[in-house]
């Protein structure tokens, strides 16, 4: 039976109400259309994306490393500025009951770690110091995404009876999943227990490289993880390995290299030949000057040179107008792309200073410096500190750390664990300036001269130590250097110069 045109009517009001309440609850980036018929609509775990990815991806990562100017570059950048040079240092901040400095404590360990660390005694092959680790660990977290280091400890592995191991990470099953009869279950190649801790890490043989993927019954060696120190950056809550921190720009970095490749091939075409020949077949063979490998004639020109061709012969120039004016900007808005994954600056990456001001640089640089600062501070935490805990209970179990030939007590091993790690600094863009706005920070009491020294990459106490024994050779020699000199008038930085004459 049809109804009246009145019920009709509210039914159609109802719908159109409904369907109003339903799109006012959704967001731009939830809407299903064609233009966004491609866009994913599940969440996916990030142990799936890893175990689907982490070996093609990583695969891809180590080739542009080794062959991508750009990805060589980055990983240098990282290791110049997170470990630096030298290495993280680090300074003993044992202190004795009352509070005071343990000054012999101190000493003691200081002196051991140093010895450890340069002698080489710290690596089982025997190659690397502790900071030339410390440069291997984040250079393969960034092109691997993860590090995996395995820490031997006991009097065969040298002196010292502790030893670093790296194991390429590749050798991490990530394609082993199992539940264990004692409630533990493997995920990605790592062994937890019910609390999702760590138990143990799986590896597979040396000799994997054998094969394209793991055969059937083949052995894990099974390593208790309180021997492993598996570095990457957690970015996501569950994740339990990493994928390669180029991986967002793998994409474009190997695009633009492949435009690179055309255009550098291109040009180099456009240099060599300056055009053809067209002759006519009734016409007599044309023979040139001399012939290619193919057999085709060829004239070769001096500059300034006209000649009369043979009748029958016509030549068609080439002029190739590629690479054009537009290549410059496209290759700089792909790169821009690629620092942005990278999270560095453009100027720092690519070099290109034609676009940058002191302001701009300035500002680039300190973005720059605080993204080191972050990785400084996880690789403090995942490596440097786990090694020296490692080495210290090391040397505190077989007795090598002594005062006047007693060893420390290893009850104690709390107190000797009181170190303080000393990343490296940067000097400012605007050296003069900041200085002036360090002496201002001490005088007015917003900061102190420790606080400032740190920040530049040293440790106060080497620094006055290194003062009071200048100053003391200096007054034999009947000098004298001004110390706290009063206040210092600020002058015009060049960013403020720049923005005046702006």
């Amino acid at each position: 039976m049809r109804l009246p045109f009145g019920i009709e009517v509210r039914r159609h009001r109802q719908v159109s109400h409904k369907r109003g309440v339903y799109r006012s609850a959704e967001v731009t980036a939830g809407e299903i259309s064609d233009l966004v018929a491609d866009w994913t609509v599940g969440c996916v775990v990030p142990d799936e994306v890893i175990r689907h990815n982490l070996t093609r991806v990583r695969a891809r990562s180590r080739e542009q490393y080794r062959n991508n100017p750009y990805v060589r570059k980055f990983m240098r950048m990282v290791v110049k500025n997170v470990p630096g040079p030298d290495g993280i240092g680090f300074q003993g901040r044992i202190k004795n009951l009352d509070g005071t400095d343990d000054v012999v404590a101190n000493a003691v360990i200081e002196e051991a770690w140093a010895e450890w660390s340069l002698s080489k005694a710290c690596d089982i092959e025997g190659r690397l110091t502790f900071p030339q680790q410390q440069h291997l660990f984040v250079n393969t977290a960034g092109i691997d995404g993860e590090t995996v280091v395995r820490m031997l400890q006991g009097r065969e592995f040298g002196p010292f009876g502790f030893a670093l191991q790296f194991i390429d990470s590749e050798l991490l099953d990530v394609h082993l999943d199992k539940e264990l009869p004692n409630g533990n279950f493997i995920r990605l190649g790592i062994e937890y227990n019910q609390y999702n801790r760590p138990i143990a890490y799986h590896f597979l043989p040396p000799d994997r490289y054998m094969y394209r993927s793991a055969p059937m019954g083949i052995k894990h060696e099974r390593v208790p993880a309180s021997q492993i120190i598996h570095g990457f950056i957690t970015e996501e809550v569950g994740q339990r390995r990493a994928l390669p921190w180029t991986t967002t720009a793998l994409l474009r970095l190997k695009m633009l290299g492949g435009l690179d490749e055309a255009a550098l091939i291109h040009a180099r075409l456009g240099a060599s030949n300056v055009g053809f020949f067209e002759h006519d077949p009734e016409s007599p063979p044309y023979k040139g000057d001399a012939k290619d490998r193919d057999g085709a004639p060829i004239e070769e020109f001096e500059p300034g040179t006209i000649r009369d061709l043979p009748p029958g012969v016509k030549f068609s120039g080439w002029d190739p107008q590629y690479p054009d004016k537009e290549y410059a900007p496209f290759h700089s808005a792909m790169l821009l792309g690629i620092t942005c994954g990278f999270d560095v600056s453009y100027t720092g990456l690519s070099g290109d200073l034609s676009k940058t001001n002191f302001s701009s640089g300035r500002l680039g640089r300190l973005d720059e410096q605080d993204t080191y600062r972050y990785l400084q501070g996880w690789q403090i935490s995942d490596f440097n500190w786990r090694v020296f805990l490692g080495w210290l209970d090391t040397q505190l179990i077989l007795g090598n750390l002594k005062v006047k030939g007693v060893p420390f007590d290893v009850s104690r091993r709390r107190k000797y664990q009181r170190v303080e790690w000393q990343p490296r600094g940067w000097d400012g863009v605007d050296q003069l300036k900041e200085v002036q706005a360090d002496v201002l920070r001490v005088e007015h009491g917003f900061d102190s001269r420790s606080a400032i020294i740190r920040r530049r990459g040293r440790d106060p106490q080497e620094v006055l130590n290194e003062i009071v024994l200048e100053d003391a050779a200096a007054e034999k020699k009947g000098k004298k250097f001004p110390r706290d000199g009063g206040s210092v008038e600020p002058t015009p930085s060049q960013e403020e110069k720049e923005e005046k004459e702006e």
